[in-house]
């Protein structure tokens, strides 16, 4: 094949070169022409997205969106009319009253609650209660049957109050006669001090009375006698003195009574040989003197032998029935 002289070459590339040249400015030109024709039906296209100051609104869809305006900037924030947001009804706002409160109620009691509030209120406070080991809810506005250590009946009256082993100090306020319906009273191995209160008489639905571990002092009350409903006395470990009171010989349903490991002086009043239902009677390290009194031990064996534990100082009480023999500070043993 014939090959062309180089300066041939070059005009045949000058060629080609213009006539694609040609090609793409007529591609050029069309595209201009299109453009500008489209124009004339279309808003200007800009350049630059400016933010919005309402918001958009379209068919169908809600007419705001507050989450597409930025809240750094007030005016760029939407303004929408109260019907475009849902309203909160009462019933949908918390109640301050279900939160509890740091502070006591205040006021006159003008119904029971009110007083059994009170009267924890005044237990809390005079045993002090702030370096209790359980005081959940205590001294707030809380339904007082939520509270730590208590119980409630249906209608809810206070029947049990638990505070054993709950590092109480302190005197136990006089207001604690006013919980009439309380069945159970546990405020054992503690650090109170002072008298069993006398008003603990008032209490015609108690049925348990704990006490026992404690630096109480005075004599027990002879105000308990009056509780028909009482099984259950114990108050050992103690600092309490004087006699045993012949009016428990009154507590027909008593079934045990503790008072061992204190100051009690005197003789054992033989009114607890009334006490049909008596299964125990622990009265040992004392300072008690005489002899177990005949109505006593009678007991050990009418009514199938239901006095079934007696303990007793036998070196300072004379005891023929004792079901042990104990020494002050010395233990026990078989008569």
């Amino acid at each position: 094949m014939e090959i062309l002289p180089l300066h041939r070459r070059k005009w045949v590339w000058c060629v080609g070169v213009l006539f694609l040249g040609g090609i793409g400015f007529t591609v050029f030109l069309v595209e201009i022409f299109t453009r500008s024709s489209s124009n004339e039906v279309s808003a200007p296209i800009s350049t630059t997205s400016p933010i919005p100051s309402a918001p958009p609104t379209i068919s169908g869809l809600p007419s705001v969106y507050p989450s597409l305006f930025p809240s750094a900037s007030p005016s760029l924030r939407p303004t929408a009319s109260p019907t475009d947001y849902p309203s909160l009804s009462p019933s949908a706002v918390p109640s301050l009253s279900s939160i509890p409160s740091s502070s006591p109620p205040t006021g006159s009691p003008t119904n029971y609650t009110d007083i059994q509030r009170n009267v924890l209120m005044a237990l809390y406070e005079a045993t002090n209660g702030a370096n209790w080991r359980r005081d959940y809810l205590w001294w707030s506005d809380a339904d007082i049957c939520t509270w730590s250590g208590l119980a409630c009946s249906g209608n809810g009256d206070i029947i049990k109050l638990d505070l054993d082993f709950n590092y109480l100090e302190g005197v136990l306020p006089t207001e604690l006669g006013l919980l009439q319906s309380l069945q159970t009273l546990w405020v054992g191995e503690n650090s109170l001090t002072g008298p069993i209160p006398t008003e603990l008489g008032q209490l015609q639905s108690l049925l348990r009375l704990h006490m026992y571990g404690n630096d109480l002092t005075g004599p027990v009350p002879t105000e308990l006698g009056r509780l028909q409903s009482l099984q259950h006395v114990i108050v050992y470990g103690n600092d309490l003195t004087g006699p045993i009171p012949s009016e428990l010989g009154q507590l027909q349903s008593l079934q045990t009574l503790w008072v061992a490991y204190n100051g009690l002086t005197g003789s054992i009043p033989t009114e607890l040989g009334q006490l049909q239902s008596l299964r125990q009677v622990i009265i040992y390290d004392n300072d008690l003197t005489g002899a177990m009194p005949d109505e006593v031990c009678a007991l050990r064996d009418s009514n199938g032998g239901a006095l079934i534990s007696l303990p007793a100082d036998c070196q300072e009480v004379l005891c023929s029935c004792c079901t042990r023999c104990c020494i002050d500070g010395g233990g026990c043993s078989d008569p």
